[in-house]
């Protein structure tokens, strides 16, 4: 059916009037639009004028012929269908008509103009359809242009995008090299500015009170330190506080944004990426700025994103080459400066791996000397190491003291412990104690003059006594002469006195020397009471001394070392009580 909203225009061109009239009566029967011509050169004119919808075309015309008609009309119109009506009948005629563009062939005279009308119907559906169809085609020609163009302009895009990302894994590479916070700083920052296009910037990194300016491109324009807080509205504390990048693409409208480590920019547009470390926390912020058209767009957000992504996997590395090297330089100087010597040794050898300066002069070796060496080859087993080599460690262990053997034919005692370093090896540490055990041994012996010194006093009391005893008796000897018994008696007390001044003078003797002393069968009583003997000549009567003794059994000791005991506990409490005076009561029990 027709629309109502388009009548089709039909063009009649026919030399015969009755013809024309009546096939436009029934056309414009049918509701459509009909225009007529009596000969060609006048359809002709008709055609490239209107351009009507179908036509309508008699063969055998004065002037111009239908088959004329047909190859001109195809070049002014080649989409409007032409059906050929004519009355000649002959085949050829036909033929011609179909070669030339005729969209059907109808012979007059026309019986039933129904047919006519079917004929018509078909060729405007088909001309619609034809018409659709290559609208449709021309759209999705469009279609695919746009889309071609789009597709072209994403791939140029994507190709810039592939281009500057290729840049960043080259950016990247090249900050591996980076083993310093300083010349980390200088390579992002001038790496941003190269793939951003920036001719400013600066990168903070934060300390406890603010952030502190590592590098810039334009420092006239970058303050050296921002003190914290930081201003609300600034451009580095938001992209701290939220963690995203920040895009201005002119400075001039800022929306409320205040400067903040870029003062002095007028124009332009500008860009800030955070720093962060492994746990998303901000540790500082990079800002660049550029004056160029066009300004910083999303894509230089985006890449700079990425960029600042790998950077922080960096910074982590330098963060942490530093914490390596910090950590070494620390060791290192505890392991060669302190006093003690520290020594590396192989488990399962127990062969030296490494010591310090300490150890080298503990042991008498060099260190090429000591890694030829075992534990057992400085520590001879003899001297009580309590461990084999290759006998695992779990946790600190104190080795006790031990005897190093150096090759000068010198002893060296140390206090030694380890602690195991890894599944292979442990660390020993050994303190020279040699000097202090000299110290010691001197001390002792300080000690004992002491006490000689403060007994001098009783035992000179004691002498005088017995060498008094000793006159007296020897005296007696001379006035009794005549007596032989009573001579003889008083011979035996002087020689017992003599005896015990050769004990005494004996005593004194041995008490001042350093050397040890064998052991003897001890009545430890009759040791003490004789050290009370001689104490109670030299203490002040201000103090009493109370003797407890309630055994007396035999012993294995020293007696002079026994003695020596009594005498320094009861001296140590008489300095205690000696402006005071009191009581020392010796119990032996």
């Amino acid at each position: 059916m027709n629309s109502a909203q388009h009548r089709p225009r039909i063009l009649i061109i026919d030399d015969e009037p009755h013809i024309r009239r009546s096939i436009t009566d029934f056309l414009e029967d049918l509701d459509y639009e009909v225009i007529s011509a009596e000969n060609g050169r006048a359809g002709l004119d008709i055609l490239a004028a209107l351009q009507p919808d179908l036509v309508l075309l008699d063969l055998r015309m004065p002037e111009l012929d239908g088959l004329e008609v047909l190859k001109q009309g195809r070049h002014i119109t080649p989409e409007v269908p032409m059906i050929v009506i004519s009355g000649a009948h002959r085949i050829s005629d036909v033929v011609h008509a179909l070669r030339y563009g005729a969209w059907d062939y109808l012979e007059k005279p026309i019986q039933d103009l129904s047919i006519l009308g079917h004929t018509v119907e078909q060729a405007l559906e088909k001309s619609r359809l034809i018409k659709e169809n290559r609208t449709y085609q021309d759209h999705l020609e469009q279609m695919i242009k746009e889309r071609t163009l789009d597709l072209e302009k994403a791939n140029t895009h994507l190709a810039n995008i592939n281009s500057r990302l290729q840049k960043i894994v080259e950016t990247t590479r090249g900050m591996t090299g980076c083993v310093e916070m300083n010349q980390f700083s200088v390579k992002i920052l001038e790496e941003f500015a190269r793939h951003m296009v920036a001719s400013g910037g600066s990168l903070y990194m934060m300390e406890d009170n603010g952030l502190r300016l590592k590098h810039a491109l334009d420092p006239g324009h970058a303050a050296a330190f921002l003190p914290f807080p930081l201003a609300e509205n600034s451009i580095l504390n938001q992209v701290l506080k939220k963690g995203t990048p920040m895009l201005i693409k002119d400075i001039k409208h800022t929306g409320g944004v205040e400067p903040s480590g870029w003062e002095g920019y007028k124009d332009g547009s500008l860009l800030a990426f955070p720093i962060q470390d492994i746990n998303g926390q901000p540790i500082g912020a990079i800002t660049l700025h550029s004056k160029k058209n066009p300004p910083f767009l999303e894509q230089d957000r985006e890449i700079g994103t990425i960029l600042a992504s790998y950077s922080c996997e960096t910074l982590r590395a330098v963060q942490a080459f530093e914490s390596v090297q910090k950590s070494e330089k620390l060791y290192r100087t505890l392991f060669e400066k302190t006093n003690d010597a520290i020594f590396i040794v192989d488990k399962v050898t127990g062969r030296y791996q490494d010591a310090n300066a300490a150890a080298m002069d503990l042991t008498g070796y060099s260190l090429k000397e000591l890694r030829t060496r075992s534990i057992h080859d400085v520590i001879p087993h003899a001297s009580g190491v309590p461990f084999q080599p290759g006998e695992p460690i779990s946790g600190a262990k104190n080795l006790g003291t031990v005897v190093y053997c150096r090759p000068d034919d010198t002893h060296r005692t140390a206090r030694l412990s380890a602690v195991p370093l890894d599944d292979h090896a442990f660390i020993g540490i050994a303190r020279d104690i040699t000097w202090d055990l000299e110290l010691e041994k001197q001390l002792r012996q300080s000690q004992k003059m002491e006490a000689i010194g403060t007994l001098a006093g009783g035992i000179a009391h004691d002498f005088n006594n017995i060498l008094s005893g000793i006159l007296g008796y020897a005296q007696l000897v001379e006035m009794n002469l005549e007596k032989p018994d009573s001579v003889q008696k008083n011979i035996r007390q002087v020689i017992k006195g003599s005896r015990r001044a050769s004990g005494l003078v004996h005593q004194i003797l041995t008490f001042s020397r350093q050397a040890d002393h064998e052991k003897h069968p001890v009545r430890l009583h009759l040791v003490v009471k004789e050290a009370l003997k001689f104490l109670r000549s030299s203490i002040p009567s201000s103090i009493e001394i109370v003797e407890n003794i309630q055994t007396r059994n035999v012993v294995l000791a020293d007696s002079t070392q026994i003695h020596q005991v009594v005498m320094n506990l009861c001296t140590n409490a008489y300095h205690a009580m000696k402006d005071t005076g009191g009581t020392i009561t010796v119990s032996l029990s």
